[in-house]
């Protein structure tokens, strides 16, 4: 449970709280699986199959082998988007800024892949109820612009919530890009605070 709450709230990611290997080993590995789902959205609606959702050019449905081979085997985003969660993986091991904001973008973005991606095994609920202007919302047609505005609004607000915890507070910018100047900034934060009467 609390890996799942470090994964879905940023601020009390890892980085954020100032804890180090090994306790978040397993959650950046799971961090960066998850990555995938929302920079396949991403890449498959912005670039590779631009306004459609992940499985319109292909199919009906997630169940069907047919489609999933189609799909697999003519979409460029999911091999991409993998491609990226693994050099995020292996940059942010290095880079402590990469990790916080990759767990920002993974939930900021969570909501945008939800509308791209569909829910596997509903006969894509979402596209044939939603998608192509049949939402509507006071009156609005709900757009997948949408989406990307609110990801990148809420961007914004999880990075600069997990950048104002304490633990981060007193690390400098400069910190943030190198795993040993991250630690030792850590260290002496806490020797700080260990040290106040």
């Amino acid at each position: 449970m609390q890996l799942l709450k470090q994964i879905f709230w940023p601020p009390v990611s890892p980085p954020a709280l100032g804890v180090r290997d090994p306790n978040d080993r397993l959650w950046w590995a799971m961090t960066c699986a998850l990555l995938v789902l929302p920079l396949a959205a991403i890449a498959h609606h912005g670039v590779f199959y631009p306004q459609t959702c992940m499985l319109k050019p292909f199919g009906t449905d997630y169940s069907s082998l047919e489609v999933l081979s189609a799909w697999l085997s003519r979409d460029p985003s999911p091999p991409w988007s993998l491609a990226m969660a693994l050099a995020t993986f292996f940059l942010g091991k290095q880079v402590p800024l990469i990790k916080i904001l990759a767990v920002c973008l993974l939930i900021s973005f969570m909501p945008l892949a939800i509308w791209i991606w569909d829910i596997p095994f509903t006969g894509r609920f979402i596209c044939i109820h939603a998608h192509d202007d049949r939402l509507h919302v006071f009156g609005w047609s709900v757009k997948s612009r949408y989406f990307y505005f609110l990801g990148v609004v809420l961007f914004v607000n999880f990075l600069i919530m997990t950048l104002r915890k304490p633990a981060l507070r007193s690390v400098n910018w400069s910190d943030l890009v190198n795993q040993e100047l991250f630690r030792q900034a850590l260290f002496r934060a806490k020797r700080r605070d260990v040290n106040k009467p």
